[in-house]
């Protein structure tokens, strides 16, 4: 996404209607450049609605992922359990991006993208991944344990979803479906998918990735084949 475009989504983003000249003088671009930009929005699955006299909008508004807000919000304690954090506008896959570009320190690494053009579940199958609608978030951990004494992380971080979920409010019943299916009514609201890589009696490293729908649309390409539901 070139920088521009990234600009003017911020600028719509609040779902109030914004005229091409007042665009234009925020972009020092012309209200012709603007419309221009505004037909690159549909690659990055954002409609929008253009009103003669109004100017444009993004429909319900969107919010995106916020680097400095989302640490202000991870308490000093858990803030130090982490090396490195990273945002983009897309990647192929959270997972795939910590796992195909390691890091030789071993460091704790978190990865969330506002949009995977090759999101991934267990087995194989594709995990829709709709620009700033959804949560697409990767750890890579380092465990000093071996992989034996795994067994039972994929439970632990539902159960840990599941809680988090509640504290924010979530009040239907939630219920885990094992090994990684968070489900309100039988109804999918995330997924957890776990990678672990090391050696016997050593130490182990998890790519921990966590996929949570909070505003998919209704219409997805390709089609959801799985009941499903979002926050």
């Amino acid at each position: 996404m070139t920088e521009t475009l990234k600009k003017l989504i911020c600028l719509l983003q609040d779902g109030q209607f914004h005229s091409g000249e007042q665009l234009g003088k925020e972009l020092g671009l012309t209200r012709s450049a603007i419309w221009k930009l505004t037909k690159q929005l549909s690659a990055w699955d954002l409609s929008l609605e253009s009103v003669p006299n109004k100017g444009y909008r993004i429909p319900g508004g969107i919010t995106l992922l916020d680097k400095d807000k989302i640490i202000s919000l991870i308490s000093p304690e858990q803030r130090v359990l982490f090396d490195s954090f990273e945002i983009f506008d897309s990647l192929p896959s959270t997972n795939d991006h910590l796992a195909h570009n390691p890091d030789p320190r071993k460091i704790n690494r978190i990865c969330l993208a506002e949009k995977q053009t090759k999101g991934k579940g267990r087995r194989g199958r594709s995990w829709t991944s709709p620009f700033a609608k959804n949560i697409y978030l990767s750890l890579q951990w380092h465990f000093s344990r071996d992989l034996s004494e795994l067994a039972g992380l994929s439970l632990a971080i539902s159960i840990s979803v599941v809680e988090t979920l509640k504290e924010w409010g979530i009040h239907q019943t939630l219920g885990i479906k094992w090994p990684n299916d968070i489900l309100v009514d039988n109804q999918k609201l995330a997924g957890i998918l776990i990678e672990l890589s090391g050696e016997a009696h050593d130490s182990t490293s998890a790519i921990i990735g966590i996929g949570l729908n909070v505003h998919m649309p209704i219409a997805t390409e390709p089609p959801i084949t799985q009941e499903w539901t979002d926050l």
